[in-house]
């Protein structure tokens, strides 16, 4: 014979870059506060997180412009040939 468990449900929490970015600067901030014979390492973990969110930045703006890009030549491509249909009948 078998037992079956029964589930209560679940529960979800989402966790976004921004959530774990706000969480890694407090640690990095209170960090620096409390550990003074860290500083030059903390200063340094810091620059490196910001030049990676920069890369980030830049990464998902340059595939959002590519993206509209792309849009526009549909829509310019839709409004040549409504053009041309009107012009032909």
């Amino acid at each position: 014979m078998e037992h079956k468990t029964k589930r209560m449900g679940t529960f979800t929490i989402p966790i976004t870059i921004p959530v774990v970015l706000m969480l890694a600067g407090i640690i990095l901030v209170s960090a620096f506060y409390f550990y003074t014979e860290f500083r030059p390492l903390i200063s340094f973990v810091g620059a490196v997180a910001g030049g990676c969110a920069a890369i980030y930045t830049a990464y998902y703006i340059g595939l959002t412009l590519k993206l509209q890009v792309q849009d526009n030549k549909i829509k310019n491509s839709i409004t040549l040939v409504n053009t041309i249909f009107t012009v032909l009948n």
